[in-house]
């Protein structure tokens, strides 16, 4: 990993990343996969408005079958600063390929390798692999100590031929039974109060709404979540 250039006002990295799992599953099945992965970052601020883009490429071999797989994802916003509190609106946009053709030999379901749990949301229920989504979110610190934070994702298929997996990469369920490419959202409220040097008060709630595609191929029901953390520095 290294960083290519650095302009006025933005900054880009470049990197490859190589894989390989004796035991990888998929919607089209478990095998042998060996993988590598090409990308670049593009990141910055200017005025009000930060963004964070990034695009990816893979490939390699799943058993006898050829990878090609691809994620492009974005992270746009605007600040308002005042001088005790500011607001933060964005909007995340991302997507990734979905394996084409189960009964063929190749793959085209992109493996975002160690992605975190709660990549999408607390609730840490869906993986970025197959997918694309649209998470608008807004943050507000409303006195320097306490900030809220309030977003919505909505989740698709971006293949019907595939399934959808969780975090870690397990299959959660298969395609069959649907031709639907909704899955779902996620609404997500956030409270995180800085009480003192020392002591800081999180609150997270969230809900999850079945969409379609689980309706129609097993069971649908919501999700509710909440965290309360309260952490201790020296």
């Amino acid at each position: 990993m290294g960083k290519l250039v650095t302009l006025p006002s933005a900054s880009i990295d470049w990197y490859y990343l190589g894989f390989e799992d004796e035991e990888a599953e998929y919607a089209q099945g478990r095998d042998h996969e060996t993988r590598h992965s090409v990308g670049a970052r593009l990141w910055g601020k200017t005025g009000g408005w930060d963004y964070n883009l990034e695009a990816l490429y893979q490939w390699g071999r799943f058993g006898g079958g050829h990878i090609g797989a691809w994620t492009v994802a974005s992270d746009i916003g605007y600040t308002w600063n005042e001088v005790r509190s500011y607001l933060r609106v964005g909007l995340r946009a991302d997507i990734a390929s979905g394996d084409r053709d189960p009964n063929d030999a190749d793959l085209e379901t992109f493996n975002p390798l160690f992605p975190r749990g709660n990549y999408f949301n607390e609730l840490a229920n869906l993986g970025p692999r197959n997918f694309y989504d649209v998470h608008p979110f807004l943050t507000l610190e409303v006195l320097e100590p306490l900030t809220l934070t309030a977003d919505w994702n909505f989740y698709w298929r971006q293949s019907v031929e595939d399934g959808i997996y969780g975090p870690s990469g397990n299959l959660i369920r298969l395609p069959e039974g649907s031709r639907s490419r909704y899955v779902g959202s996620a609404i997500s409220l956030t409270a995180d109060w800085q009480i003192n040097r020392h002591l800081n008060l999180t609150t997270i709630y969230a809900h999850f709404f079945p969409g379609s595609f689980l309706r129609e191929t097993g069971s649908a029901e919501p999700i509710d979540f909440i965290e309360l953390t309260l952490s201790f520095t020296f």
